[in-house]
């Protein structure tokens, strides 16, 4: 992997183990998506992602969340501007327990920075 993908999975760890919905939103791409099995969710503006990750960080507090760690099981570099990456997410949870769960991510390079384009959650 790359030293700059690597930042961006570490930076968007850090946001999540910060709670931080703001930020995880910022690394997002607008428009951009999440296929899970309950299907496709698009998100059109910054305002959906920030909703999205408002809400996700709410359930994750409530839950009992601690922290997240990840692994790369895979990656593919398409081009300089697009890359596909297979994490395993390891999440400790209050009272020692885990919670383990891949994610793909669809990441797009712009002027600015890597962002996620579409994220593929599964095996949760």
């Amino acid at each position: 992997m790359s030293p700059d993908i690597q930042k961006f999975f570490e930076s968007y760890r850090d946001a999540f183990n910060a709670l931080d919905s703001e930020e995880i939103a910022r690394l997002y791409f607008v428009p951009s998506g999440i296929v899970t099995n309950e299907g496709y969710s698009h998100w059109e503006s910054y305002a959906c992602i920030q909703d999205n990750m408002e809400s996700l960080c709410n359930k994750y507090r409530e839950n009992g969340y601690l922290e997240a760690s990840f692994e790369t099981l895979a990656l593919m570099e398409q081009s300089a501007k697009f890359v596909v990456a297979d994490l395993k997410w390891n999440i400790k949870l209050k009272e020692d327990a885990t919670w383990s769960f891949r994610t793909a991510y669809n990441l797009i390079k712009t002027r600015e920075a890597w962002q996620v384009l579409l994220v593929t959650a599964y095996e949760e």
